[in-house]
């Protein structure tokens, strides 16, 4: 994986904890990702107002004042495909990932249960080309889960 291109990655969740495992697993894989927190949907949107855009921006649903699902909507009614939107919640909710998709996130990832299946799920999310294209599978696609 160290082929890869160097990342600016924002993880938006409301737990600090969340992002202390999602940034060490980024490190057991040993590629080239930045990875910035934000705790809350409006500051993240200051900063792409200001012109500070991720390649992969990881978004929590279940977020405090402004809610993950109207979060994408306000990022894709500003910035249409310049970043891609993963969403990653504990929530397995089908109405939840339908409504994500048709809202333009580009995957929806289920939080592992365990920091293994975290690193092999990251593994997987950034085996995607995400720097050559849009992705956007389709809706049999779109739910990402380790094999």
């Amino acid at each position: 994986m160290s082929s890869l291109k160097s990342y600016q990655v924002y993880l938006i969740d409301d737990d600090e904890d969340e992002y202390l495992l999602f940034k060490q697993a980024i490190a057991e894989l040993n590629i080239d990702v930045d990875v910035r927190y934000i705790d809350n949907c409006s500051e993240m949107l200051e900063l792409l107002d200001q012109g500070y855009i991720p390649d992969l921006l990881f978004l929590d649903l279940n977020m405090p004042i402004i809610s993950g699902r109207e979060c994408i909507q306000k990022i894709r009614s500003k910035l249409r495909d310049k970043v891609s939107i993963i969403i990653y919640s504990t929530s397995k909710y089908p109405l939840d990932v339908e409504g994500t998709h048709q809202d333009g996130a580009n995957l929806y990832v289920i939080k592992p249960n365990s920091f293994d299946d975290l690193i092999q799920t990251l593994k997987g999310v950034f085996s995607i080309d995400w720097k050559k294209t849009a992705y956007y599978p389709p809706k049999e696609n779109f739910l990402f889960q380790i094999k």
